[in-house]
Formats: C-alpha cells, sequence, structure tokens
C-alpha cells in the first residue's frame, strides 16, 4: 500500500508478509521503474522509495533484492516505528556512486552484532578490494571456525554470516546445529540450512543454465544422472522406449557420445546405430575409444567397435 509522501519526493510503501511469503518479481521490477523513472504512477516526481515492513523478519527476508534496485528498507514493531538497538548505529543504508550507479549496501545485525557490505555495479570489485585491505572480514574458514564454537555467543553469528555468504560449502556444519540444545541456536541452524538449500539449487541451476549456453546441442542434465552405470542405462531406456529422433533424445544422445567413460560413448553409439540417427552419425565417427588395455578392451575389441 502506497502512502502520500511526507516530503515532496519521497515515496512509502507499507508491507506485511505471512511466514513463506515474499515479494513478487513482478513488484520489484515496478518498483525499479518507478525509481528509474523518478516519477510515480500517479506522475509527481519521486527522489527515493522507502519500504517499511510490519516486522524486523520480513525486513531482513526480503531486504536483498530492494537494496539492489535501490529502495530504502525499514520496519516496524507492535506499530511504531523502531529505533536502533546502539543507538546511532544504522541498521540498514546504501551508497550509490554519482558517476557509474554503483552501489555499497550497509546492513547490521544488532543481534549478534554482524555488520555486512554488499557490492555492486561496474565498480564493485574494486570498492570490494579496497574495502577488504583495510577491515577484517570474515571468509569460508572463520565461519567453519564459528560454527564449531563451543560459546553460545558465536554459535549464532557463524550461522546468520553463513547465511549472508550464501556458503553452501559449510551447509553440513549448519545441520549438524540442528539439534543443538539451545533453542536459539537450533531455530535459527533450521532457517538458515532452508537458505542455503535453496541457494544450493538455485548454484546447480545456474551451472546448468551455463552448460546448456555452452553446449545447447547437448542435454545439459545428462552428465549429472548419476554415475556411468546409470548413464548407460539411460541411454538404453532411450532406445527401448522408442523415443525415436525427437530434439531432446538427440541431444542426449549426442552428449553420451562425448561422455568422459567410454562405456557410455560406446553405449551411445550403439543407441544411434540402432535408432538410424543420422544427425549424429558424424559424432559416431569421431567417438574416442580407449588407445591401451589398460581400460578392460583388448586390441581386438577396440577393432571391433572401430569396424562397427
Amino acid at each position: 500500500m502506497s502512502t502520500e509522501p511526507r516530503e515532496k519526493k519521497l515515496l512509502e510503501f507499507s508491507c506485511a508478509l505471512n511466514k513463506g511469503e515474499h515479494i513478487q518479481g513482478w513488484e520489484i521490477f515496478a518498483l525499479l521503474g518507478i525509481i528509474k523513472q523518478g516519477k510515480s504512477a500517479e506522475g509527481w516526481a519521486v527522489k527515493s522509495v522507502r519500504i517499511e515492513f510490519l516486522e524486523r523478519r520480513m525486513a531482513e527476508q526480503e531486504k536483498r533484492p530492494l537494496l539492489d534496485i535501490g529502495c530504502h528498507v525499514w520496519f516496524h514493531d507492535d506499530g511504531a516505528a523502531t529505533a536502533p538497538a546502539i543507538p546511532g548505529e544504522l541498521e540498514f543504508a546504501y551508497w550509490t556512486a554519482p558517476d557509474d550507479c554503483s552501489r555499497v549496501h550497509y546492513s547490521f545485525n544488532s543481534a549478534v552484532f554482524l555488520r555486512v557490505l554488499i557490492f555492486s555495479g561496474r565498480s564493485a570489485l574494486r570498492w570490494h578490494a579496497a574495502v577488504s585491505s583495510t577491515l577484517t572480514g570474515l571468509g569460508p574458514r572463520e565461519i567453519a571456525a564459528l560454527l564449531q564454537s563451543s560459546s553460545r555467543r558465536e554459535l549464532p553469528l557463524g550461522l546468520y554470516a553463513a547465511a549472508e555468504l550464501s556458503a553452501v560449502g559449510l551447509i553440513a556444519g549448519v545441520e549438524a546445529l540442528r539439534f543443538h540444545t539451545d533453542r536459539r541456536v537450533s531455530q535459527t541452524a533450521a532457517q538458515v540450512a532452508g537458505k542455503l538449500a535453496l541457494a544450493l539449487l538455485s548454484s546447480g541451476a545456474e551451472r546448468l543454465a551455463a552448460n546448456q549456453r555452452r553446449h545447447p546441442d547437448r542435454s545439459a542434465v545428462f552428465a549429472h544422472l548419476g554415475d556411468a552405470g546409470t548413464r548407460r542405462d539411460t541411454l538404453i531406456w532411450l532406445m527401448r522406449d522408442g523415443h525415436g529422433a525427437s530434439p531432446e533424445t538427440v541431444k542426449v544422445l549426442r552428449s553420451g557420445l562425448a561422455d568422459p567413460d567410454w562405456r557410455v560413448r560406446v553405449t551411445a553409439m550403439f543407441v544411434v546405430a540402432r535408432l538410424k540417427l543420422q544427425v549424429l552419425w558424424l559424432e559416431v565417427r569421431q567417438i574416442e575409444l580407449p588407445a591401451t588395455d589398460r581400460s578392460g578392451l583388448d586390441a581386438n575389441g577396440r577393432s571391433l567397435l572401430r569396424a562397427a
């Protein structure tokens, strides 16, 4: 819900979310349009946009994309504006460079005294390097040590830091803390584990998309179908299930012909022959077979496969 600006160029939105709910992508896109155009839907000039959440947890949950597009993020508790936990200590802030729209986003978690800087834009790497040379930060190694600490003050700090960095490599340490005797620690660990699991899935999807862009004529999924035996069974299933020469079948077989395991490559070759997929005959002729007996395939076997 938008409200009339207290100042001429301030646009405010109030927001309340139930657990599991998020601001929708189209809403963030609409806010970005207002910020870029510098005017509201009603047509009056807007210099800044502020999103005020009903509770702190909502602001913490949704702050990242909102700060990224240039919104100010506030939160309320019990219907009144919440003062900083430490007087004079800002909990959300951002700075935008006037020349190239690069930004530095700052947040402070007063519960565990965790300060976070997020850099974006063309100058992000340069600014990050400059800050890293002067400020002490927490990396994966330091966070891993916090997660193994016996201090109940350091454990929440490690958990929140792991969440901020989306440190999926530490998910095992986070999972272990879900059974901690301190309820605060165990509940925080459960929340962070869920966030890291989502980050891991997102990372996997991004890698698959990158693989698809590099090899658009291959299956992005095939190489990740378990071990070589599973991949061979998948190829045989294509032959038995009568998929024929569908585009996806061709992509899977092309991936099989380039598989690191020679047994998978040979299986793909036989399936191509069985399905009579002429479009893949060039790849079949170029298939790489083992050059030594160490693979388990002797010289006669190699000759037979080349003849085939």
